[in-house]
């Protein structure tokens, strides 16, 4: 897949290994040539790149995720289009890399423990409250765009970060947002009274 791919670098990033495709992008593990820094960079399918209307959507996942600094989300840095030799753009989005797996691999190796589902439920409904706040809709929210990370498992704690919003609502700029003001504290949805 990478070798098909007419570039090997986005910016000061080169481009490492396949994470994923889909029907609208391919994902890539990256490195950047001078720090080290790894990231994962989603790179638009030529089809995508070339109708304005999913260019539009592919750059409003790009706002969508670069509005948003939360520890339940993905978060990007940085978005934009290359050329390449043949004139033909590539637009991309510069995301932090995620270590785990998703909730529907996780799936397929068994039921859930009550504990791990109330964690993974929690996370994932602070993550919602969050993007409402900036006035997005994920409209993909679905095991497969949960990922459960690598890193909370040493702690003996799940930690989740919600990711793919290749089809959220993104409002215009100029149109007012609606959000509930404040959002169920943890214990308002496990159904406790907070003190």
């Amino acid at each position: 897949m990478l070798s098909s791919l007419p570039i090997d670098r986005v910016e000061a990033y080169r481009l490492r290994r396949p994470l994923g495709a889909g029907g609208m992008a391919l994902v890539f593990e990256a490195v950047h040539e001078i720090l080290g820094t790894e990231v994962a960079i989603k790179l638009a399918a030529p089809h995508v790149c070339r109708d304005p209307t999913l260019r539009a959507r592919f750059l409003n996942e790009a706002r969508a995720l670069i509005k948003i600094d939360h520890p339940r989300v993905i978060h990007a840095t940085g978005c934009g289009q290359i050329v390449t030799e043949d004139d033909a753009p590539i637009l991309y989005i510069i995301m932090e890399l995620l270590r785990g797996r998703t909730l529907r691999d996780r799936l397929a190796a068994g039921p859930l423990s009550i504990d791990e589902a109330r964690q993974i439920g929690l996370q994932v409904a602070e993550a919602m409250c969050e993007v409402q706040r900036h006035g997005l809709v994920h409209r993909d929210l679905k095991p497969e765009n949960i990922m459960l990370l690598e890193d909370g498992a040493a702690e003996r704690q799940l930690r989740v970060k919600v990711i793919d919003f290749g089809i959220a609502k993104v409002p215009a700029a100029a149109a007012p947002v609606r959000w509930f003001p404040t959002c169920p504290q943890s214990a308002e949805l496990l159904g406790q009274k907070l003190s």
